[in-house]
């Protein structure tokens, strides 16, 4: 059964006396001979992780990184996992390279912060929290900034309450706030600035309680945004989303959302403005493609000094009862605004007559985009000094800035024409 004299080293199996290891011989993990005390082994689980690197279990505000000058600096390629409740008190977070805060229950795992500042801020830095909660009575939760507009915010599963502002977000690349319950907000939401933003998504949140603007884009700058599947609770004095004038280079999506309350859902854009995409939201009517224009008891003549040649058909037109994406630019000019190209039909109907000479003339009428012929699609009448009427059906698409217009001809002479009235439609 082994040695009888306890006074022999122990080993597997036999009695003996053996040293207790150092923490940093229980970190290395290479000794075969030392006993590891629980004291240890629970020290060694924080501080190296034995499920991963770099990942430090957040008990109490001491188990983060020192405060100096009121700054708690996260380590780089680092993940804080909160367990419990963590009061920061005035003691704000400022992140390294490629943090992550997590919590495992959203609703026990909890960051207070008392101050008047951000509670987190990144700047230049990827970011992502999650599955916690967030509270910043007196200040906003957060500050992202990128100078370089290359770096990513994933805020997920979070619960957002008893805070006065949630925060701002400047240049980020991809900037996702998803699956979060927000509410108890006493001044504002999200504001968002600069030139240089890419993606901003906004996806299956429940907004409740808040004060003054939900989301802000402002005036900037960014290639999508995507706001989808979210429950808004806009109290009356409160804004849902509001857009002063964003640039956008690709296009804004609204859909499947759902408002509730008395306040503004949306301000400053809505299913009919240029860029903005709205589909399946209650509130709102989808957006359209649509333009429209007419010209009524028209009497200016349309030049023809060429025969078979095209000519823009002349006279007055005004706006008709639908426009949206579309706008007029002029007589017999329909101009696409939206930004996403589209696939449309445009119908037109006319009636003409011929203006001096005799007898019987032939004419054709077309469709045009920007100054040049879109297809064979004609349409072919016979008139004489009485009006007769025509219509034709022209499938086309339209990219943003391109223009329609309805041309005639006529075919074996150059009798002029006058179109007294007519009606375009693009859908």
């Amino acid at each position: 059964m082994g040695r009888t004299n306890i006074e022999d080293p122990a080993a597997e199996g036999v009695e003996g006396v053996a040293e207790i290891a150092t923490q940093s011989e229980t970190d290395a993990g290479t000794n075969d001979s030392k006993i590891v005390t629980p004291l240890k082994l629970a020290n060694f689980s924080t501080l190296t992780g034995i499920i991963r690197n770099n990942n430090v279990l957040v008990k109490a505000k001491s188990d983060l990184p020192t405060p100096s000058g009121g700054v708690i600096t996260l380590a780089d390629n680092t993940t804080y996992e909160i367990n419990g409740t963590i009061v920061l008190g005035t003691d704000r977070i400022l992140c390294g390279t490629s943090n992550t805060i997590v919590g495992k229950d959203k609703s026990d795992d909890i960051f207070v912060y008392t101050g008047t500042g951000s509670m987190i801020t990144c700047a230049d830095n990827d970011i992502t929290v999650g599955i916690c909660t967030l509270s910043a009575p007196a200040g906003s939760l957060f500050d992202l900034s990128s100078t370089t507009g290359t770096h990513n915010a994933e805020l997920k599963e979070l619960i957002i309450g008893s805070t006065g502002t949630i925060g701002t977000s400047e240049n980020m690349d991809n900037f996702i706030f998803r699956n979060c319950l927000v509410q108890g907000i006493t001044t504002t939401g999200w504001t968002f600035s600069g030139s240089n933003n890419e993606h901003i998504f906004l996806i299956d949140n429940i907004f409740r309680s808040f004060a003054g603007t939900l989301a802000d884009f402002g005036s900037i700058t960014v290639e999508d945004i995507l706001i989808s599947r979210n429950m808004v609770e806009v109290g009356a004095g409160a804004t849902g989303f509001s857009a002063t004038a964003p640039t956008l280079t690709n296009i804004a999506f609204m859909t499947e959302n759902s408002f509730r309350g008395a306040g503004t859902y949306t301000s400053g854009f809505d299913q009919t403005t240029s860029g903005w995409f709205f589909s399946n939201n209650n509130g709102f009517i989808d957006s359209k493609f649509v333009g429209s224009m007419l010209m009524e008891s028209n009497a200016t003549v349309t030049s023809i000094t060429v025969d078979s040649q095209w000519e823009k058909v002349a006279g007055t037109t005004v706006a008709g009862d639908a426009l949206e994406r579309f706008s007029m630019t002029g007589n017999n000019e329909l101009t696409y605004d939206g930004i996403r190209d589209q696939d449309v039909i445009l119908y037109c109907s006319l009636n003409c007559e011929r203006s001096g000479g005799s007898g019987t003339i032939d004419y054709e009428f077309t469709l045009y985009k920007n100054a040049a012929k879109v297809s064979n699609v004609t349409s072919f009448l016979e008139t004489n000094a009485q009006s007769k009427g025509a219509s034709f059906i022209a499938p086309t698409s339209v990219s943003q800035n391109d223009t329609l217009e309805i041309r005639v001809r006529a075919v074996g002479n150059t009798t002029d024409a006058l179109i007294t009235n007519m009606q375009v439609s693009v859908r």
